[in-house]
């Protein structure tokens, strides 16, 4: 099953509610997707790595791949492998045919294994001879988001171009984007699979409105009929803080302001949202960026700030534009702030840092003589980043 706060939006159970205004209600909720989503999901991951200029394999909790993409077809070729005849196979079997020094090969198959046992990600280094040259790489390994225990390795040549070494920031972006892709297919699934399922519920529900039934009948029917309700305002909920329509369709000043006015009814803060910036050309790496470190930035200042009053500000600087978000409340502690802590704030600072990083840009959090400012600042783009 699925538990929808761990596929890739913030849990807030507090907030659950139509974005539009509706009760809600605190508790999760548990999904089994439909069989037809399942199988499309591998469709959409297979098209979504093929869109990533980095060799990618996805391989299943057996380490079997699972889905390949074409950055990977010139060195299967150089062994004698063919792309379309890998899938199914055991990732440990194809990468023996790359004749690696056997620390290194072993290194890294310990390392797939605590991947796929574990969920535990790692980055090592995988030498081998291949036509003639001696190649260098490094093998990244993470667990994907989404309803499958399926996990993502990333090959990186050191005289690659998109190489990590070469450029850290372009890795970091792409693997950012996969991971909004992916948001983006969760929230579809949501609204297109689930919500309809839970609608043909709610009219089935009804078809009983109108028969005769006994007092406890009658009230049962009353809390199932409210549990209903409750779980389609989560499930919209879900959907809308996966992938906003208004970024997408308005840009990030008008999804900046609806989710503000929308977290401030669902927390009861008083939130402003100032845009001081002027009309923004879209950018969509930048747009997400801020939007998700509004997001994060805003649920800590409600779990942890005991705060009243938060600002958000979009400004333009000399060098590209800045998001802020200032509160009244406690401060960030100085252990979380110095890096020491373990704490929920401090990952999911790591977390802030890493999207504006990936574009070039700073993440500062400091403490002010009345609470936390946090401010992200990142530069235009230039035609090469």
């Amino acid at each position: 099953m699925l538990e929808l706060h761990q596929a890739g939006a913030p849990y807030y159970p507090k907030f659950f509610g139509d974005e539009r205004g509706s009760a809600a209600v605190p508790a999760p909720i548990y999904l089994v997707p439909p069989s037809q989503p399942h199988l499309a999901s591998r469709a959409d991951l297979q098209r979504l790595i093929n869109s990533i200029p980095v060799k990618i394999v996805v391989v299943d909790r057996d380490a079997c791949i699972v889905a390949i993409n074409g950055a990977c077809q010139p060195y299967l070729r150089a062994v004698g492998l063919d792309l379309h005849l890998v899938a199914g196979q055991s990732y440990y079997a194809v990468k023996a045919r790359f004749a690696a020094p056997p620390p290194d090969a072993r290194s890294v198959s310990e390392h797939v294994a605590a991947l796929c046992q574990h969920s535990t990600p790692f980055s090592q280094t995988l030498s081998f001879p291949l036509a003639g040259q001696d190649i260098r790489m490094v093998v990244h390994g993470e667990r994907l988001p989404g309803t499958e225990d399926l996990f993502i390795l990333s090959h990186l040549d050191d005289e690659d171009p998109e190489s990590e070494t070469a450029n850290p920031r372009r890795y970091h972006l792409s693997m950012l984007q996969a991971e909004e892709e992916e948001r983006k297919r969760i929230a579809r699934e949501l609204h297109d699979e689930t919500a309809q399922q839970l609608a043909l519920m709610q009219f089935n529900l009804m078809a009983l409105r109108n028969s005769d039934m006994s007092p406890q009948a009658n009230d049962a029917y009353q809390a199932m009929e409210s549990a209903l309700k409750a779980i389609q305002d989560q499930v919209r909920t879900l959907s809308y803080l996966l992938h906003p329509p208004e970024l997408a369709e308005d840009g990030i000043e008008a999804a900046l302001a609806h989710f503000t006015r929308g977290f401030a009814r669902r927390s009861g803060l008083q939130v402003e949202f100032r845009c001081l910036s002027g009309p923004i050309k879209r950018d969509p790496d930048m747009e997400i960026a801020f939007y998700r470190v509004a997001q994060e930035a805003l649920a800590n200042v409600y779990k942890h700030a005991n705060a009243n009053h938060a600002v958000v500000r979009l400004r333009r600087t000399q060098t590209g534009f800045a998001l802020e978000i200032e509160d009244d409340g406690r401060g960030v502690p100085e252990h979380i702030l110095n890096g020491q802590g373990r704490d929920i704030v401090g990952v999911g600072l790591s977390g802030m840092r890493e999207r504006v990083v990936a574009l070039a840009g700073q993440l500062e959090v400091r403490r002010t003589g009345a609470g936390t400012l946090v401010t992200a600042t990142i530069p235009r783009r230039r035609q090469t980043d």
